[in-house]
C-alpha cells in the first residue's frame, strides 16, 4: 500500500464494496515495512482493529471466521523484503495452531512472504522468502494436522508451483496466491484479477483458482484436501 493516504483509500473501497460487512484480514507486506515501519504498522493495526472490532497491538493476530481460525503473521521489525518472526510470535503461532486444530478443523496461516525454498524459490526470486525464521515457522506448522499456509509476495501466477505439499499424511500445505491488481510473472495464468476462493466442509477443504475479472474458474486448478 505504501502510505497513509493509500490505506485510507483502501478502506474506503472496502466500505463501498460487498466486503463492508465481512471480515477483511490484512497482513503487512514488504512495501509496508521497508521504510516507515512503525508508522505504517500502526496505521494497519488501527484500521484492522476498527474493522474487526478487536484489539491487536502487534503486526500479528488471529481471528475466527465461523469457527475457523485464521492466524495472520507479520514482521516484528523493519526489513527490506523479508520478515522477522520473533520468538514471541513463534510461540503465538504455536498456541493458536494448537487451539484452532483441537477439534479437527483446518487452520489457515496467512503471511505475505512465502517460506524459503517453496513455490519456485530461490529461482523465481533470490530474496523472496520469509528469512531467518522460515524453518522454525515450518516446523511449527508441521506439528499439527490440517494446516494451510497462505502467502503472496512472489507475483507468481497460477501454475504447478502454486501448491507445496509439506506433509500429505498430516494435511500440511502451502498455497501461493497470485497478485490481483497487476499481471503476474509465471505460469499459463498470469493476468490481472486472479485469486483463489476457499470452501470448507466437515470433511474437506477446496481451493479453486479463479479469474475474478472475467468471472470464471481456471481449469485444472481446483484442489480438494480431505481432513485428517
Amino acid at each position: 500500500l505504501g502510505d497513509g493516504y493509500s490505506y485510507d483509500m483502501f478502506w474506503d473501497k472496502i466500505d463501498e464494496s460487498m466486503f463492508a460487512s465481512k471480515p477483511v484480514l490484512l497482513a503487512t507486506g514488504n512495501h509496508d515495512i521497508r521504510v516507515l515501519y512503525k508508522e505504517r504498522t500502526e496505521q494497519i493495526i488501527e484500521k484492522t482493529e476498527e474493522h474487526l472490532g478487536m484489539e491487536i497491538d502487534k503486526p500479528y493476530y488471529s481471528y475466527d471466521v465461523e469457527g475457523y481460525t485464521f492466524v495472520v503473521l507479520g514482521s516484528d521489525k523493519r526489513l527490506f523484503e523479508k520478515a522477522h518472526i520473533s520468538d514471541k510470535q513463534l510461540s503465538f503461532l504455536d498456541s493458536e495452531l494448537e487451539r484452532g486444530t483441537r477439534e479437527g478443523k483446518p487452520v489457515f496461516v496467512v503471511c505475505h512472504q512465502p517460506l524459503e525454498n517453496t513455490h519456485g524459490l530461490p529461482d523465481v526470486w533470490e530474496n523472496g522468502g520469509i528469512g531467518e525464521q522460515s524453518e522454525q515457522v515450518k516446523q511449527i506448522l508441521m506439528k499439527y494436522e490440517n494446516v494451510f499456509f497462505l502467502n503472496g509476495h512472489l507475483h507468481d501466477g497460477i501454475y504447478e508451483k502454486s501448491l507445496e505439499v509439506f506433509d500429505d499424511e498430516k494435511g500440511v500445505y502451502s498455497i501461493n496466491l497470485p497478485a490481483y491488481g497487476k499481471e503476474n510473472d509465471y505460469g499459463p495464468f498470469s493476468q490481472q484479477g486472479l485469486g483463489v476462493y476457499v470452501e470448507t466442509y466437515s470433511d474437506r477443504v477446496i481451493f479453486t483458482a479463479r479469474d475474478f475479472f472475467k468471472g470464471n474458474n481456471l481449469d485444472g486448478y481446483t484442489y480438494t484436501f480431505y481432513l485428517k
